[in-house]
Parts: structure tokens; sequence; C-alpha cells
């Protein structure tokens, strides 16, 4: 069996800066509001010249991974967009973790953005590359493997739209592609349906395989050779055997193994920090466990009589030096939904992991054990991470180690050598908490509130301002659904 290591035109290896003064086309404006694509449009212009605070500086991945967006309901239809200007997240206090909030972002934009996160060269970075988001257009479709209600999984990706042909793993998609639903006549809903596909184009994740425990050598973790490919970086994953899941089945064609795509199109989280859940579907909780995304849901005990709790739950929880003695604590962290959403990806067979028993604290074993960003260049200026970057000396990634990182950044009672029942140390079992903390810390940086649209009509183009009056107006009527600040009814 082939691995197929370039789809998806996926070596993005162009260091990451602000976008701040990077233009979008007036002439390409106009046409969006002519035809009325007013979300689009005035997605624009809010986002123009985005001033992402710590966003800038590192390698990209070569690869791709999920994430999400979604949340509570405090704008009113209809209401104007606004500028985020001035205008705070949910309060949240992590003060009973974090000892030093700046090592905290540096270690949560190291871990957001290293390839050996990944269990095959794929980072968060990976599809939250483009303004947060994912803007590639190969290898990027998945044939509704996980969204078929009440039938069996779909492993036929059908026809793409315009005579182009069977659709399928690999192939590069324009912009006759699309939409996935079009009609005779695109100003009468009820006419004639010329394609429809229930195909969705969104961000390839990881490959098959299933993970291994690293071996342990006198105690220490051994990392696993790296194969030649992306593959198992300082990770055992087995690739040998085809796997018999539609999930996964779908994504073998022509004798090679492709990455999987994700059932949804991975969302931006600059601005993310104001959700109140994240995920489409708000499952990342507004409460962060330490452990996953699910709240205290995690730690409610299975009840026999209605089904439902965690039948682990006596056991899960997060390690605590109180004394001299490891003691296991169920912490909720109120308003970090966040944290709760960057603990999801990490472990997902389809995102960002090989499938298998594979826990966090089996993450944090690797990442405790390898050179952060070692694989990528680090720009000595960036805005987090410049005194770290080892760039200056000659060298890929950062001149510090992640232990020491996690030892700066979090009070001292949560991290240590002592080990756990298991055999991992408190730092490798608690690195679920470290890691929800730190990417959380580093993404509430990322927020656009410096664009033309922030500093009022007058640093707006004339095409701006008039899609901004079509976005607000009956005519265009955007706001029923994307009003206020964040353009959401559900943030």
């Amino acid at each position: 069996m082939k691995l197929n290591k370039n789809e998806g035109g996926s070596d993005r290896a162009t260091p990451v800066s602000s976008l701040k003064g990077k233009r979008k086309n007036k002439k390409a404006f106009a046409k969006l509001v002519a035809a009325g694509l007013c979300v689009t449009a005035l997605s624009m212009v809010s986002m123009n010249e985005l001033n992402a605070k710590g966003g800038g500086g590192t390698a990209s991945p070569p690869s791709s991974s999920g994430g999400g967006g979604g949340g509570g309901n405090v704008t009113k239809p209809g209401s104007p967009v606004a500028s985020l200007k001035g205008v705070s997240p949910l309060p949240r206090d992590v003060s009973a973790y974090v000892q030093d909030l700046t090592a905290v972002q540096q270690l949560g934009k190291a871990l957001f953005w290293d390839i050996q996160v990944g269990s095959d060269g794929t980072a968060c970075a990976s599809c939250h590359f483009h303004a947060g988001a994912d803007n590639r257009i190969t290898n990027q479709l998945d044939p509704d493997v996980r969204n078929t209600a009440g039938a069996a999984h779909k492993l036929d990706f059908g026809q793409r739209a315009g005579n182009l042909g069977p659709a399928g793993p690999n192939q590069t998609f324009t912009a006759g592609d699309f939409p996935f639903h079009q009609l005779s006549n695109i100003h009468n809903r009820n006419s004639k349906v010329n394609f429809d596909s229930s195909n969705v184009f969104s961000s390839q994740g990881t490959r098959f395989g299933t993970f291994a425990p690293q071996a342990l050598k006198n105690g220490t973790p051994v990392p696993a050779p790296v194969t030649g490919s992306s593959l198992d970086q300082n990770e055992n994953c087995s690739h040998g055997n085809p796997p018999t899941d539609a999930n996964t089945l779908a994504f073998f064609a022509d004798g090679h193994q492709y990455r999987k795509v994700e059932p949804r199109n991975v969302p931006t989280m600059i601005n993310a920090v104001y959700n109140f859940r994240q995920f489409w579907d708000g499952r990342a909780n507004h409460e962060f466990n330490g452990i996953d995304p699910f709240g205290a849901r995690t730690y409610k005990p299975f009840d026999a009589a209605s089904g439902t709790g965690n039948p682990n739950a006596a056991t899960t929880g997060i390690l605590v030096n109180i004394a001299g003695q490891l003691t296991l604590t169920q912490p909720l962290v109120a308003n970090s939904s966040l944290a709760s959403q960057a603990v999801g990806p990490a472990l997902s067979d389809f995102e960002m992991s090989c499938g298998g028993p594979k826990t966090f604290a089996d993450l944090g074993r690797k990442m405790l054990s390898v050179k952060p960003l070692a694989n990528q260049k680090v720009d000595p200026t960036d805005s987090l991470l410049a005194k770290l970057s080892d760039f200056p000396n000659g060298n890929k990634g950062l001149n510090t180690s992640y232990k020491a990182l996690i030892q700066q950044a979090f009070q001292p009672q949560y991290v240590g050598d002592d080990k756990d029942a298991n055999g991992y140390t408190q730092t490798e079992h608690n690195f679920s908490l470290f890691w929800g903390l730190a990417v959380q810390e580093y993404e509430a940086l990322l927020i656009s509130d410096d664009s033309p649209f922030d500093r009022g009509q007058a640093a707006m183009s004339a095409d701006a301002v008039k899609g901004m009056r079509i976005f607000n107006s009956g005519k265009g009527n955007c706001t029923q659904c994307h009003a206020g600040a964040l353009m959401s009814l559900a943030a």
C-alpha cells in the first residue's frame, strides 16, 4: 500500500505573519456586492487589514486538522454589524493554574503550530492557516461519511458539477464545482435542480493508522524512528493494514492512502474567544474540565437507569501535589470553551491522531521528549516567540523545551515527575490541562478589532461602505442572521 505524501498541496511552509496591510482587490469586492454575496462581502470589509494580535511568525505545517465555533445568543436579529473595538470577552480566571501568562501564551502558540503534535505531521495550524481558516482546494472533499442519518455510511463521492466527472479523493476543485446545489434559475428557488450533492467541502486531516504507546527504556520514552515520510514522527503508528470502517475506506483510492477529510469545515479561530461554546454543534463546553470538551458531564458518574454518565468518572481528573501527595481533582474553569475545544482535535483519528487507545498523557510524553517546533523555522521577530527563536543560532525551533515552558507557565503543584498509577509522570498526566489552557490563552490574543471598518467609514473604501449598507439594510437583510460585532446570532 502506497502513501501519497503530496495530496492537498499541503506543504504550506510560508512563515506566518500578521494580516495587517494585506488588502483585498476592490474590483473583486464590488463584484461580490453586486452578486448579493453580503456575508462574504462584509467579511472582506471587517477582516481587511486584520490585526491578529500575537498571530505571526511561526512556519506553517504541511497538513491539516480541524476546529470549530458556536455558542449562546446575545444579539437580536437585525442588529447592525458593530465594531469589536473595546468589546471584551467573558472574563475567565485561570490564576489557580497559571503563574506566568506570557509563558502560557508562548506555550500555546508553540503547541498550536508544532507539526510534531499530530501523528503524521499535522498541527492545529495546518488548517487554521489562512485568516485562521482553511483555504486549500485539493483533497478537501468528504463524501458525507458521518452526516448520513439513519443510513449506511456513504463511500461514493458521486459526480462533480458541470460534467467534470466523478468526484473523489485528492482532486483539485475550481469555481465550477460550486455551489453543491445548483438551480436552473438562481432567482427562483422552486426552479429545476440541475445539480445536487451531499458531499462536504471541508478540511483534510490525518491518514489511517493504529497507535501504539511509546516504548520505555529504563523509564525513559524511546521515540519511534522517523520512517522517511511525515508519518510516525516520534510516535508508533501502524499503517500496514487497510481499514475496514467506512469513515476511512472512502479515502483509499488508486492504491493510495489519502488523508481523511472532516465532515465539517473548520471555522476561523480569530475572534473565537467571544464564543460561549465552540464547534459548530456547540459541544465544546463553556466550562473546561482539564480533560476533554464536555465540561462537567465527564465527571458525572454512570447511571445505569438512564444510561448516562461516565463509567470512569471516579478515576478521571487532574493530579495536584498536595503536601507531597498526588491528589486527583476535578476542575471546572468557567468561560473557557476555547480550552474545551482545543483538547478535541489532538486525539481525533480524523483530524490529528492515528487511531487506537491514545491518551493526552501519551501526547504529553511525546512532546516532552522533542524540541519545540524542531522542524520549523521560527521568525526571530515573532510577536510571542521572538526571544525563544533558535533561528539566530542557525537552528530550527525554539531555544527551550516544552518541559521548561510548562514549568514557567503553570503553578508548581500541577507539574512534577512523580508517577500516576499508569506510569505517566504528573506533567504527562496533566498535559491536557496545560494544552487546553495554553492554546486558549494564545487564541484569546487573536482579535480583529483594527480593520478599516473598526476605524469608521472614513477609513473604508466607497465599495466597502456600499457593501455595509446593503448588508445592514432590508435589501440584503443579512443581519437577520449575521448581526452584531461578531456577525452571528450564535456567539
